[in-house]
């Protein structure tokens, strides 16, 4: 069963299934971490292409960023809008998906680009967005909450009729510092992994409930923006720059 449309979950805090570590990595011990040019300091958003190659965006420049992670360089740009705060990235076959602030969505094709405007706005501050295949949808997170600040929110936005759910698909109770900058499906047992700018990843099973909560090193994670598997599950997070360079951190999957 996948994350199925329209379900509206509202779950109590999952402190008490707070751990250090998933069954599927050891988030004490990174299998590399990679330090983002300058260019990137900004990375907002990544999604994993293959062979070692990231698609990136960053807060303000309207472009898609390649990223090789053997090379650790960029190979290459390309532009889709002009300068604005873009947050997330994701990828549908050849199409790609771009996530703005204030809710709007790009769609990038080798053939043109469409901007699809939703009824989110900047107070929502969207910063969350993944493809979900079982679905045909896009999941799109808010960072910022309306009125109860423990009720984190996301959405859907259906790529047959290109419309955005009017209420959210997904809700849970967290604290208020969890706040959502990143989503990701994993791609062999379909979890959803929620990202929050205190470097915590909340696990959601496929039916939308909580399965843990995870604290990241904070040293490490000073500001995670991104998250992404490669297909075989290794998973991937972005960090703004802060005090100091912007960083990709690589978790090999243990496939347990």
């Amino acid at each position: 069963m996948h994350f199925a449309a329209f379900i509206s979950l509202l779950l109590f805090s999952c402190s008490s299934v707070e751990q250090k570590s998933p069954q599927a990595y050891d988030f004490s011990k990174p299998s590399n971490v990679f330090e983002l040019p300058e260019e990137l300091k900004e990375v907002s958003g990544i999604v994993y292409l293959e062979d070692e190659l990231l698609a990136c965006v960053q807060d303000e420049v309207g472009a898609i960023y390649y990223y090789n992670l053997k090379s650790e360089k960029i190979t290459d740009k390309q532009g889709f809008a002009i300068e604005g705060d873009y947050e997330d990235i994701a990828k549908k076959g050849d199409v790609y998906y771009i996530l703005k602030s204030n809710g709007t969505i790009y769609e990038k094709t080798d053939l043109e680009i469409k901007k699809f405007p939703t009824d989110l706005n900047e107070n929502d501050n969207t910063e969350g967005l993944c493809f979900d295949a079982a679905a045909d949808r896009l999941l799109v997170g808010c960072k910022n909450n309306k009125g109860d600040s423990e009720t984190k929110r996301i959405y859907s936005f259906s790529l047959s009729d290109y419309k955005l759910s009017s209420q959210p698909v997904i809700k849970f109770k967290e604290s208020k510092h969890f706040r959502i900058t990143a989503l990701a499906i994993h791609p062999i047992n379909k979890e959803l992994y929620v990202l929050s700018s205190n470097a915590v990843i909340i696990i959601l099973d496929n039916t939308g409930k909580i399965k843990g909560k995870y604290n990241l090193d904070a040293m490490l994670f000073q500001q995670p923006e991104g998250i992404s598997f490669a297909t075989n599950g290794d998973l991937y997070i972005s960090n703004e720059a802060k005090s100091s360079n912007a960083t990709i951190v690589k978790y090999n999957f243990l496939k347990k």
